[in-house]
């Protein structure tokens, strides 16, 4: 089956530029963060299309690819799989 995947997110401007790693089952989604302005300014992104081969539980992971470029990476709201586009 396939998903489109999306992230929720917040970063402030000092602190975006970050890189990160979202995984779903085998695939994976690298990135770097930009600004949504503030903490508390959450913005969606796409992140691509997601097979699943079976049904059921998935485990999704999110990492930082390196150190914060400042104090921290980013507020993550939610990580939806959808119908794709």
């Amino acid at each position: 089956m396939l998903y489109a995947a999306t992230l929720c997110f917040a970063c402030t401007d000092v602190d975006a530029g970050s890189k990160y790693i979202i995984t779903v089952g085998d695939q994976q989604f690298p990135g770097v963060v930009e600004t949504t302005g503030d903490w508390d300014t959450y913005q969606t992104k796409t992140l691509g299309t997601v097979r699943l081969a079976t049904p059921g539980p998935h485990l999704v992971t999110v990492k930082a690819d390196g150190p914060a470029k400042n104090r921290a990476v980013m507020n993550v709201k939610s990580i939806t799989l959808g119908p794709p586009k």
